[in-house]
């Protein structure tokens, strides 16, 4: 009805020449048309064109790796805290609030967008880098207490994967991917070549490294140190990202228990289970207790984490 009525009122207009100056700019195509509000309040909805496009995306996380003193992620079991390489001051953030009883969180990731994953002894969780709320994606399993994402290219062609050292009953050796949206994972390799004379295990935790050509990093010790690393320091290695596979030995960190690992402006960070936070030379291994601002108690750190778009030397 509406049509036959509006068609009448066009061509009662046309035939005044009202109209004449717009006849040209008519395509032939009725208008859109949407129906009264169902609750009949006297007022209509909005013509909304169908552009044929989906959507935007929603805006990625907000990024934790940039401004003033950088920007790495430590934690406990149980709180999130960020340090500033270039002030070396520590702030604490949060309490991983949704945590079940008798759970820790065991290490952390995150990615180019500054999006937090964690893997705790229960399960995988997302966490939110400001305020350390967080949620569980999975259940079970024996997660990775060493996590990092590598950049688009070594897993993935087309994204960034998250990896780790599966938290197997022996040795953590056996690398993994985690698909962040189920917590399911797939077997990428082994952190020892089947050649290896010397084998070692991952001593807590990894990165991955955009500014750093996507090589990949690992804090190991030896295979055959106690499950605490005894007397032994923890080396820094450098892994292949694609498979997990020891690439090379950089060095000896003189640290012990590093659960944590870091990386700013060409320079990495340890953090032990002691409540050390040591600057780790990249090219030696070497590492050197820092003294901090901020939060100056001593913390038994558990893991770390760092943006794969850090910044290089």
């Amino acid at each position: 009805m509406r049509r036959r009525l509006l068609a009448w009122i066009l061509a009662s207009l046309a035939s005044t020449g009202a109209i004449l100056a717009c006849s040209d700019a008519y395509t032939g195509k009725d208008p859109i048309y949407v129906e009264d509000d169902p609750a009949d309040t006297g007022t209509k909805s909005r013509p909304k064109a169908d552009t044929g496009t989906p959507d935007p995306d929603p805006p990625p996380p907000v990024p934790i790796d940039s401004g003033a003193g950088g920007r790495v992620l430590a934690h406990t079991g149980k709180q999130l805290f960020r340090l500033e390489p270039e002030t070396r001051r520590l702030t604490l953030l949060g309490t991983f609030a949704c945590l079940e009883p008798n759970d820790d969180v065991i290490d952390i990731a995150v990615d180019r967008t500054g999006a937090v994953y964690a893997t705790s002894f229960k399960g995988f969780l997302s966490v939110d880098p400001l305020a350390a709320s967080c949620s569980y994606i999975a259940k079970g399993q024996d997660y990775p207490n060493s996590l990092s994402f590598v950049p688009v290219g070594t897993v993935d062609a087309t994204k960034e994967a998250l990896v780790g050292y599966a938290f197997d009953p022996v040795r953590p050796t056996r690398y993994v991917r985690i698909d962040t949206v189920t917590g399911a994972m797939t077997t990428l390799g082994n952190l020892n070549p089947a050649n290896a004379t010397t084998e070692y295990v991952s001593s807590g935790d990894l990165v991955g490294l955009i500014h750093d050509a996507n090589r990949a990093y690992l804090t190991v010790r030896f295979k055959s140190a106690l499950p605490d690393g005894g007397a032994l320091p923890d080396r820094l290695a450098e892994i292949d990202p694609a498979t997990g596979t020891l690439k090379r030995i950089l060095g000896d960190t003189k640290q012990r228990n590093l659960f944590g690992f870091g990386y700013w402006a060409g320079k990495g960070y340890g953090f032990a289970d002691d409540g050390t936070v040591a600057e780790i030379d990249m090219a030696t291994g070497a590492g050197t207790p820092l003294t901090l601002v901020g939060v100056t108690t001593k913390q038994k750190w558990y893991g770390a984490g760092v943006s794969t778009q850090a910044p290089g030397p």
